[in-house]
């Protein structure tokens, strides 16, 4: 991995919230339009983006940046996680199981294979399971308003 890869990763996992005390999504979203530039076939700052327009609530935005990365590299699973978790909080069960079921055939952790095992077993319950863990306040995809890309 390259010294660029490795800072790019680093700002990945933090400013798209994966860690609780890093929520800076518009310093995020400038931090991977930086790094998309510099390197734009590298597909982790393009899935960056997708999660820090989720965290915004954002969620077409999400699913357009998860999709663009999963162009540039079809095996970045992170994207295709993020991707069907977006499906699956919206609703969209078809597009849902069929990232969830692509998920399923790959070499995944334990955790995120559970999780991709549940939604297929049942979206009507997974949905109403994440639906009960969302902030107060928070919304649903539905209820969101998109905003517009860079």
């Amino acid at each position: 991995m390259s010294e660029q890869e490795s800072q790019v990763d680093v700002q990945f996992r933090c400013n798209s919230g994966k860690e609780p005390e890093c929520r800076d999504y518009e310093r995020a979203l400038a931090d991977f339009k930086q790094a998309v530039a510099l390197d734009p076939y590298y597909s982790a700052p393009i899935a960056g983006r997708a999660a820090a327009y989720r965290g915004k609530g954002y969620y077409l935005l999400a699913i357009a940046y998860y999709s663009q990365a999963l162009r540039r590299d079809p095996n970045f699973l992170p994207a295709l996680a993020g991707r069907a978790d977006v499906f699956a909080e919206g609703g969209e069960v078809d597009s849902a199981k069929a990232d969830f079921q692509a998920l399923v055939t790959r070499d995944i952790d334990a955790n995120l294979r559970a999780i991709a095992q549940a939604y297929l077993a049942d979206p009507a319950a997974f949905r109403k399971a994440e639906l009960g863990q969302l902030p107060a306040g928070c919304g649903t995809y539905s209820q969101r308003q998109n905003g517009g890309a860079d």
